[in-house]
């Protein structure tokens, strides 16, 4: 192979996607590389990698540099984006055995076991092991493209740490090739032919590709999409000689087609690389950003800096509680809302009982005539909670306020009143943050995910305006999912949102679909991720909520078992241990009220929090991990640690950066501690240990903002 072709295929930085030489590249202050670190024992010359770490961070997330160079030639010293340990991230840039050392599958062997080794050493070097991603242009890119739709492709898994797995969980890919075959029936007049034996192709797999088409198929990135493949993002010239454009549409369309958020830029007039197109590092910016660090980093859509989405979040951050409302005819019958409706869409997920004539009909019964918002926000306020959040439509389709969008809605019931209207009111005048949750799906509408999608559409982003234009200032939007195909015009649908209330704060969910989970952050325009019916795991990085049922149902259930006293409060405290919110749920019955027993167990937690709020109100997670007896929260100089379960009277904790001046309980009475270089060990007598959660105080001599998280796992409340 010629070095024309090896420089015309590859030779290219990832992140600015520029072509030309490996260029001097320099490390921030205080930065370190870890050089030539073998991810294969005693193995090929080719199988070590680079790694570069930031000064500080723990948990740090990871974008893997995969270089171009025709399969043939390139070095892990180029192109890896270093500009990004500046932002927060550690970067490796790995080599990888050649085609004339050894023929596919052996590249992606070895980026695989890269991975794995990586995964395998991450607490080791800082590493979060479930924030990956693989970026890389031209060859690079079809290696990203292979990382990211293979998975945990069982074939191409050899080798060592195979209890690991590989995945990553994005990929930028430049212009890399995804369908051998179909490169020269798309090539431009002057592009590069590959159905020669000597195209880099060809010596990749070791003949002429289209005397090869087996070991062809093997070697495609689109051969191995599923809809666990990971999002992606995509760039490429329209005039590019060696891979031609429509390699990136063949792809493209692949990861759509099941359900994979996948973002495409064309680069206008740009060829193999050299792009002077300043918007290829700013989606590459943004898009990591998202993926790795739930857009924390990023410009929003509508120009918001970092600094400005931490003010318009603030009070959300500091607020840890609130109530979550879910209601609506479904009441009458006591079963979940929505999920019980019988099915009469097949795009939708609902096979309930209750037949559809019946559910539909529901709202001509439904006369909830001792509602009383005001009853409602004292309820919440009572309970120590500072935001509502009220089901104004669900995925039925039933609408809690009067709309001109749709007549299935409270104006056509025996009650008339406008329930969004009413709340909003009482919340407004008690200084009670207001938000709705607003189902995208409409599992009622037959236009719904069908060719006349788009008259769908209309009617939803109709409500959206209703609800944010009529009811004064909301605060909190809560996007829902239903884990089939998110045909909701995400992009209008948030112009519309921020448009109209450019402080409002928004769920993860809009652009959730197939294959997604609700831990995935997947647009910069949302705010934070929802873990549902469980406690999310310590993320201090990506804002997060949980949204939790007091009972066992959404909606009301005559008898439901109910969560006692004790069990919100360590939920609560479990959540703020964790850096999150807490969003419990309660289900009004079908005369308006909100349980009598509900009201009981909210207005004890209320009382609770009266005495201990300052440990969870205004406070950040950590600086401890939680563990199965004990949480921490933090804010000043001071750090709360809960203790949720007892065994002992001591609580040993692993060592502090900061001087312990003093620790007391919250409840009251000094606590004798001993800080050494290896632990704090904290003792508290018998008679002291509360039931539920007993809080130290401990004052330290600086921020304690400033403590890395640290891993309490060996620790124990003795």
């Amino acid at each position: 192979m010629t070095k024309a072709i090896l420089l015309t295929l590859g030779i290219f930085t990832s992140a600015s996607v520029v072509v030309g030489q490996p260029r001097a590249q320099r490390l921030p202050e205080g930065a370190v590389v870890h050089r030539d670190l073998a991810y294969v024992t005693d193995g090929h010359e080719r199988q070590k990698l680079d790694l570069y770490l930031p000064k500080e961070g723990k948990d740090l997330p990871l974008i893997i540099n995969i270089h171009g160079g025709a399969w043939m030639g390139g070095s892990k010293e180029w192109g890896a984006p270093l500009e990004y340990l500046e932002r927060g991230y550690a970067v490796a840039s790995i080599n990888y055995r050649l085609s004339q050392h050894a023929i596919f599958p052996a590249q992606i062997e070895d980026c695989k076991a890269a991975v794995r080794w990586l995964r395998a050493h991450a607490s080791e070097y800082r590493l979060d092991p479930n924030r990956f991603a693989a970026i890389g242009s031209s060859a690079g890119g079809h290696l990203a493209a292979m990382l990211g739709t293979t998975g945990d492709v069982r074939e191409f898994e050899v080798g060592e740490n195979l209890g690991v797995s590989s995945r990553v969980q994005a990929v930028v890919d430049n212009f890399g090739p995804t369908d051998f075959l179909q490169m020269d029936a798309h090539r431009l007049p002057n592009g590069m032919v590959h159905d020669t034996p000597d195209s880099p192709e060809s010596q990749l797999v070791g003949g002429p590709i289209q005397d090869n088409k087996e070991k062809v198929s093997r070697a495609n990135p689109i051969t191995y999409v599923t809809k666990n493949s990971p999002p992606f993002l995509i760039c490429h010239g329209d005039s590019d000689p060696p891979v031609p454009h429509h390699q990136s549409e063949l792809l493209v369309a692949a990861l759509k087609k099941v359900g994979v958020p996948v973002t495409f830029y064309t680069v206008k007039g740009g060829g193999h690389g050299g792009f002077k197109d300043p918007n290829v590092p700013r989606l590459t910016g943004e898009f990591l950003a998202t993926m790795l660090q739930g857009g924390t980093q990023s410009v929003a859509a509508s120009g918001e800096t970092r600094a400005q989405r931490e003010a318009r979040m603030a009070w959300w951050r500091e607020a840890r509680f609130g109530m979550f409302i879910h209601w609506g005819p479904v009441s009458l019958t006591g079963l979940e809302i929505s999920w019980s409706r019988a099915n009469s869409n097949p795009k939708c997920p609902n096979k309930g009982p209750t037949p559809v004539d019946v559910y539909d009909r529901l709202y001509q019964q439904f006369n909830p005539t001792r509602f009383d918002a005001n009853e409602w926000v004292e309820t919440a306020r009572a309970a120590g909670m500072k935001y509502m959040i009220l089901t104004a439509k669900h995925c039925d389709g039933f609408l809690l306020w009067h709309s001109q969008a749709d007549g299935y809605n409270m104006a056509s019931t025996p009650f008339k009143r406008d329930i969004c209207g009413e709340l909003a009111t009482a919340a407004h005048g008690r200084g009670m943050k207001i938000g709705w949750y607003f189902s995208p799906m409409d599992w009622r509408d037959p236009d719904f995910r069908t060719e006349r999608n788009a008259a769908f559409l209309g009617r939803m982003q109709k409500e959206v305006k209703e609800l944010l234009s009529n009811y004064g200032r909301i605060d909190v939007l809560w996007f829902d999912w239903d884990g089939r195909e998110p045909m909701y015009d995400q992009p209008n649908t948030y112009a519309i949102v921020r448009g109209l209330q450019p402080g409002i704060i928004l769920t993860n969910r809009l652009d959730l679909g197939i294959g997604n989970n609700d831990n995935q952050i997947l647009s910069a325009n949302a705010d934070y991720y929802t873990p549902e019916q469980r406690v999310g795991q310590y993320d201090d990085q990506r804002p997060w909520e949980t949204c939790m049922t007091l009972g066992t149902q959404w909606s009301w259930k005559p008898n439901d078992a109910v969560k006692s006293t004790a069990e919100v409060i360590q939920i609560l405290a479990r959540t703020a241990g964790g850096d999150g919110n807490l969003l419990l749920n309660v289900g009004p019955m079908p005369d308006g009220r909100i349980e009598p027993r509900q009201v009981e167990v909210l207005r004890q937690v209320g009382v609770w929090l009266g005495a201990n709020g300052e440990s969870l109100y205004g406070t950040r997670g950590g600086p401890f991990r939680p563990t199965p007896t004990l949480v921490s929260t933090r804010k000043g100089n001071v750090v709360y640690v809960h203790v949720l379960k007892w065994t002992d009277e001591r609580i040993v904790l692993p060592p502090l950066p900061k001087k312990i001046v003093q620790a007391r309980l919250l409840a009251g009475g000094t606590v004798p501690v001993v800080q050494t270089d290896s632990a704090v060990t904290l003792t508290v007598p018998k008679p002291n240990a509360q039931d539920v959660d007993t809080i130290v105080k401990l004052m330290l001599d600086g921020p304690s903002g400033e403590i890395p998280a640290l891993d309490a796992a060996g620790s124990a409340a003795r």
